[in-house]
């Protein structure tokens, strides 16, 4: 896969939802708040089982009428994350208290995790991220104060695609050396 293509993982995860730990919307105002869409940032981490390190980061979640997308802000290298939750109903309010509420009954519709950066340490990461997701099969999105705004179960990857991104780290390791 060539570096600036982006791969859409929710065809190889197919995030399954769990119920998150409720309280946290008092303390996010909205960034933006408009008719229709309300957008408000905050600083998280993403949780894989197994995976060592993953730096705390700057996140937004954004919500439009039937949606819900949480993407991250990376720095240094690190993935460029993003999960979209789609509703079949309209929400009852465009904020994180309707989206923690109404959680159960929510629609993972994409997750997409892609390389940023055109640079080895870029490979790196992005390899590292997904293969460990597929060792874990689990995710979750935690904020600073370490509560768990949701945790997702995933399907693992396809063996070719493994076999790929094994290579790729591979090839991208020997470029350090």
């Amino acid at each position: 896969m060539d570096r600036a293509e982006s791969h859409d993982t929710s065809k190889l995860f197919g995030g399954r939802n769990e119920i998150p730990v409720l309280g946290l919307a008092e303390q996010w105002p909205a960034v933006s708040n408009e008719a229709d869409r309300s957008t408000l940032s905050f600083a998280g981490r993403l949780s894989i089982p197994g995976l060592p390190y993953y730096p705390r980061q700057k996140w937004t979640v954004t919500f439009t009428p039937r949606r819900a997308v949480f993407e991250n802000q990376p720095e240094n290298s690190w993935p460029k994350v993003r999960v979209e939750f789609v509703s079949d109903e309209p929400f009852a309010g465009l904020n994180l208290d309707v989206f923690l509420a109404e959680f159960q009954h929510l629609k993972v519709s994409r997750i997409n995790i892609r390389p940023l950066g055109d640079n080895a340490l870029g490979e790196v990461f992005y390899t590292r991220l997904v293969l460990s997701v597929n060792a874990a099969l689990r995710t979750s999105l935690t904020t600073d104060g370490e509560f768990t705004l949701f945790g997702l179960r995933h399907e693992p990857i396809s063996p070719s695609y493994k076999d790929h991104l094994d290579f790729r780290l591979l090839c991208t390791a020997r470029s350090y050396t």
